[in-house]
């Protein structure tokens, strides 16, 4: 995905199944105790204690709640990310390459920014797809982080939607992730010329879903234990809209639901 730092943000962002975050409160040492001589640790330990002094010494800030994701990948692909909540409004997410037990790693930072001030807020119960409190809890966080880069990326990927499709695709409309609602959105208009008929319409779609069903996959941001956020995904095609709850969602990125399925649980008559 899209040649953007949102590219980046989605390859490598990798299992964060045991999502157990940490703190390291008034900058003292992470909660990381002296191994024992000889003992072996963890690589997800030691990336946690490595990251926590990254963000200490890199950006002068205590690092607060922190997680690494286990090691995804193989071989010299083995890669592992982290991330940091800082006084619940800033989010750093940051990648590298495992360090094979060294503990020695060079992290590449994929996201910075804050996040408080679009923590979506509600005067009656949330919706499933809502959390009033999303920038105090660290899994929310991320999606909201992630969200962010989706938007900041979102031109990039309309151009490559136009390039790649070679002239299926005319028009992209809309895509963006909405935090309010934890929504993310595509909107785009197949060629006219070509007449699609409705069945083609419903292929069109669930071959875009394939596309999306990414960001739902197992360890994604969209997928991280412990969130409140439920992300639900809108999908547009000509006049024809398909809306996918997050269990949908989740069903598709799990390959548990085929083309038909989906396309009865999702096409809005």
């Amino acid at each position: 995905m899209f040649g953007t730092v949102a590219t980046a943000a989605v390859s490598v962002v990798t299992s964060v199944m045991a999502f157990a975050p940490a703190t390291m409160p008034g900058g003292d040492t992470p909660p990381t105790t002296p191994p024992e001589p000889g003992a072996e640790i963890p690589e997800r330990r030691l990336a946690e204690f490595s990251f926590a002094m990254y963000i200490t010494l890199e950006f002068a800030v205590d690092p607060g709640e922190f997680t690494c994701s286990e090691p995804q990948g193989v071989g010299n692909d083995n890669t592992i990310t982290c991330f940091a909540l800082i006084d619940g409004t800033r989010v750093i997410v940051a990648t590298a390459v495992t360090s094979d037990g060294t503990g020695v790693y060079d992290w590449s930072v994929i996201s910075d920014h804050m996040i408080g001030s679009e923590a979506p807020t509600t005067t009656s119960p949330p919706p499933p797809t809502s959390a009033p409190n999303a920038g105090t809890n660290l899994s929310d966080a991320a999606i909201l982080s992630f969200g962010e880069e989706l938007n900041r990326g979102a031109e990039a990927f309309k151009d490559d939607v136009l390039r790649f499709t070679e002239g299926t695709i005319t028009n992209v409309t809309n895509y963006g992730w909405d935090a309010a609602t934890a929504t993310l959105t595509l909107d785009v208009t197949l060629d006219p010329a070509q007449n699609f008929a409705d069945e083609a319409v419903d292929r069109a779609a669930w071959i875009l879903v394939q596309f999306l069903k990414t960001h739902w996959g197992r360890g994604e941001p969209f997928r991280l234990d412990g969130a409140t956020l439920r992300p639900r995904l809108v999908l547009a095609v000509n006049s024809t809209q398909y809306v996918s709850d997050f269990d949908l969602m989740v069903r598709v990125a799990d390959q548990l639901i085929t083309n038909t399925d989906w396309v009865d649980a999702s096409r809005q008559t």
